[in-house]
């Protein structure tokens, strides 16, 4: 379990954030990030984030995927980035990829979404897919 130190005048209150995976009865790890756990503002910026890759990548798009606190309904305002991960075919990175529109989605939603920590969008190529990390997923 986390915790967070916040000073308020002269003492210190210590919170407790976040909570460990979950497990099933045979002692494997449940995946609990869902659509569904997503709130307002969360839900806006998974949208937007959405929507971009869809633009950015177009046909070429092959999975997107959240982790985190945002998915599991655990965000904190302020806090919280948004951990995800793009799959794109590999020929599109090698032949299409241009680092200046990833520059300006990247900006589009940190100004947009001010309540959320966002990082430059990075690349990554692997033999077979590339993996897009938004916001410190891969870093």
């Amino acid at each position: 379990m986390l915790q967070s130190l916040s000073m308020s005048n002269t003492s210190t209150q210590i919170k407790a954030y976040g909570r460990f995976f979950r497990k099933n009865n045979q002692g494997e790890f449940l995946n609990d990030c869902d659509f569904h756990n997503l709130s307002s503002p969360w839900y806006e910026l998974v949208k937007a984030w959405q929507k971009g890759c869809l633009n950015l990548f177009g046909s070429n798009l092959i999975s997107l995927y959240l982790r985190g606190s945002i998915p599991r309904g655990l965000a904190i305002e302020n806090c919280s980035d948004l951990d995800s991960i793009v799959v794109v075919k590999s020929s599109f990175y090698q032949e299409n990829i241009d680092n200046f529109y990833l520059d300006i989605f990247h900006q589009q939603l940190q100004s947009k979404f001010t309540f959320a920590v966002v990082s430059k969008l990075k690349l990554s190529p692997k033999k077979i897919f590339l993996i897009l990390s938004l916001v410190g997923v891969l870093s």
